[in-house]
């Protein structure tokens, strides 16, 4: 892998020398430090306890898991343009995600407010800090069901 050098993966990827495996590890690496630098930065003022830091460690193990159940469906490495299909179907996924697991929840924090309901701050917070990583985890598996689902098809089309 080529990890700082960029001029010489552009090299090798112009000449089409990476194996679909090949792929899948940067597609992995890349998602591991995209969740990583901005799951930190995620929350306003993040709660860092061990609960924080078990619902990362659970987001990272979803991706990879959900990364290679991707590849698997869409046919291994036999199969060209994992990566191709990966990204555009990214597209579809995140609007039925934004739709069906983030609006909701956004619609409802946006209508409801706990503290009219008579809820205190501090179990407000707690709620909060709650349902947040609820979120993020039920989006990222949501996420990666709906991948699999989809590169399955296009690999069944073919």
């Amino acid at each position: 892998m080529y990890i700082w050098n960029g001029k010489k993966l552009a090299k090798v990827l112009a000449k089409n020398e990476l194996s679909e495996l090949e792929k899948i590890k940067y597609l992995l690496l890349g998602s591991i430090f995209y969740i990583t630098t901005n799951y930190f930065n995620f929350y306003v003022f993040p709660i860092i306890d061990n609960f924080y830091y078990f619902e990362y460690f659970l987001i990272i193990l979803i991706t990879i898991a959900g990364v290679l159940v991707c590849f698997k469906k869409h046919g291994g490495n036999a199969q060209k343009g994992f990566i191709e299909n990966f990204i555009c179907l990214t597209v579809p996924v995140l609007v039925k995600m934004y739709l069906f697991v983030w609006l909701p929840y956004a619609l409802f924090y946006r209508f409801v407010n706990p503290i009219e309901l008579g809820w205190s701050e501090e179990f407000t917070a707690n709620v909060f800090n709650v349902s947040q990583s609820s979120l993020a985890v039920s989006s990222d598996v949501f996420f990666y069901i709906l991948m699999a689902y989809y590169l399955k098809l296009t690999n069944e089309y073919r």
